[in-house]
Order: structure tokens, then C-alpha cells, then sequence
């Protein structure tokens, strides 16, 4: 489970919140003074992993802004990065440059990547790959689409999740693995994003012939 805006702090201990038999990794919002429009609290994002499978936390790809990282070891396989991140509406671009940042040091080898979050970034068209003329924010909404082209990262979540708008988005390094990808009723003023991911291709053996 990739989660934003959790509004938790260090006060809330995650067995408070979160089912037994999973990891949690958080990364809550630090309180401090209300600065780029962005709200003083609130925020946060977290990764709830199911604890059958090991895995850890990456602090070497942690950056200021509300992103944060786990890997997990793949029973036969290479191990999938996976990260949720969130950009506050109305902020400037230090939350994409640091998204950059992070991403850069994610090794260029790395067999998967699957990154969501809430980006705030209404006005690209997924299916294009390009922004909507007259939408908000054009300038940002470009560098996202040019971070994601510079990590070989393509979004794969194209169904609006609040409104009209697709806030909710899910960047991976292989998307031909992808099976599905729908949205089902949120909690809050967000749809779910649900995906279904393949880790590695099907491949159909031959019988051997004479």
C-alpha cells in the first residue's frame, strides 16, 4: 500500500493506525512555520508492506521533501524499489527537485521501480504524455513529464481520481508488466488507485522436438 497524506506524527505509534502482519514505513510531515502555501502539519507518506515478504527501508534515497523509499527482496528474484511520494498543491518546484534528486540516486540497474503518490498535477494528459493547453501549473506539469523521461519511468494510472482530475498517479520502469489499473471509492475527496503488476514477463516454454 502506497499512502499519502497520512496526517500522522511522532506522537501516533503505527500500531495505533495500522493492521498486525505488515511493515510500516513513514515519513510523517515535521510541524513547522506555513511557508509556499503549504499547510503547517497534515501530509505525510507511508509504505505498508506485508511482513511474508523482507524488506527495507532505502535512507540513502531520502530527501527533504515527503517522499520515501523500502525495498523488497523477492523470493528467486532481483528486488523491486518502491516509493510513495506527495506534492502539496500550490508549492513550488523544490517537492519535483527533489523527486529528481531522489530518483537520481536510485541505481540505474535497479530491476523495478513502482513509484505513486498524490502529485497535484492536473493538467498533463497520461494518455498523450503532454500537457493540457490553458490547465495550471503548465511549467511543473512539464518537468514532471521530463523527470519521468529522464529515469525511463512511465505513469500507468490513467483514470481520474478526484473529479475530473487524475491526481493519483503510479510511474514504473516496466510497464508492459502492468495488467490492470482502476480506481475504486476513496476514504477521503480521492479515488484508490488499485494496480495489478506483473514482476517478471510470462513466458510460455516450448515442447522440445526431435
Amino acid at each position: 500500500v502506497i499512502g499519502t497524506e497520512s496526517w500522522l506524527s511522532k506522537d501516533i505509534q503505527s500500531s495505533e493506525v495500522f493492521p498486525d502482519g505488515y511493515n510500516v514505513y513513514r515519513k510523517d510531515r515535521k510541524i513547522g512555520k506555513k511557508t509556499d502555501g503549504d499547510m503547517e502539519g497534515g501530509g505525510g507518506v507511508f509504505l505498508m508492506i506485508h511482513n511474508k515478504y523482507v524488506s527495507v527501508e532505502i535512507n540513502e534515497l531520502d530527501v527533504a521533501s515527503e517522499i520515501i523509499w523500502a525495498q523488497i527482496q523477492l523470493p528467486g528474484m532481483k528486488y523491486l524499489n518502491v516509493g510513495a511520494f506527495y506534492r502539496p498543491d500550490y508549492t513550488d518546484d523544490t517537492y519535483l527537485e527533489s523527486l529528481n534528486t531522489s530518483l537520481s540516486r536510485v541505481s540505474n540497474n535497479t530491476p523495478h521501480i513502482w513509484l505513486g503518490g498524490d502529485f497535484n498535477l492536473p493538467c498533463i494528459d497520461w494518455n498523450t504524455e503532454s500537457t493540457i493547453p490553458g490547465g495550471r501549473d503548465v511549467s511543473k506539469c512539464n518537468r514532471l513529464l521530463e523527470i519521468a523521461a529522464n529515469h525511463n519511468l512511465t505513469q500507468v494510472q490513467l483514470k481520474p481520481t478526484r473529479g475530473d482530475n487524475n491526481l493519483d498517479l503510479l510511474f514504473t520502469n516496466h510497464p508492459s508488466l502492468v495488467n490492470r489499473a482502476e480506481v475504486i471509492p476513496g476514504i477521503a475527496d480521492h479515488e484508490i488507485p488499485i494496480l495489478d503488476i506483473n514482476l517478471k514477463a510470462n513466458t510460455t516454454k516450448g515442447r522440445s522436438r526431435r
